[in-house]
This record gives structure tokens, sequence and C-alpha cells, in this order.
């Protein structure tokens, strides 16, 4: 559960680049951190999309689980499961937004 808690995980981190892209023009080498940041200074002014509630929350998953003596149970892997398949949807739907 551990191993497909981190790929989940990459999986949205991924989904946060694509969105920074998708606003700045450029992709970016910076921490996942700092990227929410950036996309937190962005959506200031504007309607912060849901997706940045979820990936915020699930960076402290990430940070947790990054932890040699960290493991997740398969509830919790699962669970990982179902917010990474929201990301993606989510992501999804708010680059075709972005496009228009």
């Amino acid at each position: 559960p551990t191993a497909a808690g981190f790929y989940f995980m990459r999986l949205c981190e991924r989904a946060l680049r694509e969105l920074f892209k998708k606003i700045h023009g450029e992709t970016s080498k910076k921490t996942w951190g700092e990227i929410l940041d950036m996309l937190e200074q962005y959506y200031k002014d504007r309607q912060r999309p849901e997706i940045l509630h979820i990936l915020s929350y699930l960076r402290n998953i990430r940070n947790k689980i990054m932890h040699p003596d960290q493991f997740l149970t398969q509830e919790e892997a699962e669970t990982l499961y179902v917010y990474t398949m929201d990301v993606i949807r989510r992501l999804k739907e708010l680059l075709g937004e972005l496009e228009r």
C-alpha cells in the first residue's frame, strides 16, 4: 500500500505541475509547496479552485509518508487512490475552463 501511495502522490504532483504550466506558461523545478504558494498567489484575487484545497491536503499526507518509518494501510492507500482520481478529474475540468 505504501508503494502505491507514492505513485498516487506522484500523479497528484504531476497534476499540480500541469496546472502551474498552464497558468504560468512554463515548467518548474520548484517543490510542491513552492508551486502551491505561487498558485495561491495567482488565485489571490480570483475564485480559488477546489483542486488547490485537495492538493494542499495531499501535500501534508505526502510529507508524512516520505519518512522511511511511515507506512500506509490498505485503507489509506485506497483513500489516496480516490483523492488522486478526483484530482485528475478536477484538473481536466479546470484546464478545459482555462482554455476557453
